[in-house]
């Protein structure tokens, strides 16, 4: 089955900005699209992200359990995988 989402009115944030944002900026960002797409949106994070990170994260584990649980995920059609940069 394929399932297309709908991005017309999805909020529209450059990419490249980020690194020079605030945490809070960026909690609020992802906040807006998680509002958005609700249950439809599943935020995958690896356990050994920084607290910040992982705190956004539906799921949390190793890739191994990120790919199981999110398989299992029934409601989700959009998966977000957080990963810390490197500064």
């Amino acid at each position: 089955m394929s399932v297309a989402l709908d991005t017309r009115n999805a909020p529209r944030f450059e990419l490249q900005p980020y690194k020079s944002l605030e945490n809070e900026e960026l909690r609020a960002r992802i906040q807006t699209v998680r509002d958005q797409l609700g249950k439809r949106l599943l935020i995958l994070g690896h356990h050994y992200q920084q607290d910040e990170v992982i705190a956004l994260s539906d799921l949390r584990g190793d890739s191994y359990q990120l790919s199981r649980m999110a398989a299992d995920s029934r409601d989700s059609v959009s998966y977000t995988h957080l990963r810390a940069h490197e500064t």
